[in-house]
């Protein structure tokens, strides 16, 4: 009895891990190539009868044209199914993802994950890489600002100090944008843009390049202080139920 108990459980174990795996190897190949659209009609007859399958969920993540709708389906993953093929790269992609919108604490939290639950994984490398180009990035900045407040010229017994003090506050480390969007198609993230400039918002799009993927972020404004720009988040949420993030201006 107690053999046939244990056969019972390994094999209600087995097809759990079964379960959760399906391989979509060919299917990630065609997204790396930039076949994203194609596999579309084929992913929704692969996805029947394969919901709750952890593959799949990621394969759903990766299809997303919309970078903030991917999360979900990675956050899935590594929630719901943390011993699946695919988690470690479900991680890595929440912490490029939050990398990408400039939110360096959650990006921080996901590589701790990463690092915690899977050590041995290949994209920990890659996803510490992040913090050290942001350390690049900040060390670069400060000392252009530094080199740029040395040319400009202050003198002490004039009343020009004012006029100085104002250059160096407006310098572009010291204006804000709001990150409104970051999509793989050019033509959503123009959606976005019109819709916020029939708000009457100021509105730009840079591309930005992650995991070897072009995404097209839609950035808001042009702002001086964080207060005026927290009050435009809020002003757009309530509009067009849009999350942002508030960062540096960026020319």
């Amino acid at each position: 009895m107690k053999t046939t108990l244990c056969a019972i459980f390994i094999f209600v174990l087995s097809v759990n891990i079964f379960s959760q795996e399906y391989d979509i190897t060919p299917y990630i190949k065609k997204i790396d190539e930039g076949k994203r659209d194609s596999l579309k009609a084929v992913f929704y007859k692969l996805k029947t009868n394969r919901e709750n399958n952890a593959s799949i969920i990621y394969l759903e993540g990766l299809l997303q044209e919309d970078a903030a709708k991917a999360i979900k389906f990675y956050k899935i993953v590594t929630s719901s199914h943390p011993a699946s093929k695919y988690a470690d790269a479900a991680a890595y992609r929440l912490v490029s993802y939050y990398y990408l919108i400039g939110d360096m604490d959650k990006a921080d939290t996901y590589l701790t994950f990463l690092k915690t639950s899977y050590p041995k994984s290949s994209y920990t490398p890659k996803a510490e890489n992040y913090f050290l180009k942001s350390a690049t990035t900040k060390k670069v900045k400060k000392e252009t600002v530094k080199t740029e407040k040395k040319e400009i010229p202050v003198d002490k017994k004039s009343n020009n100090n004012k006029k100085n003090d104002k250059i160096i506050e407006e310098e572009p480390g010291n204006l804000y944008s709001i990150q409104t969007g970051a999509f793989t198609k050019i033509e959503n993230a123009k959606m976005l843009k019109t819709k916020l400039y029939n708000l009457g918002y100021y509105t730009y799009i840079k591309e930005k390049i992650n995991n070897d993927v072009a995404y097209q972020i839609v950035f808001l404004g042009k702002y001086k202080s964080k207060a005026e720009t927290e009050k435009v988040l809020k002003e757009i949420k309530e509009k067009l139920s849009v999350d942002g993030k508030i960062v540096p201006y960026e020319e």
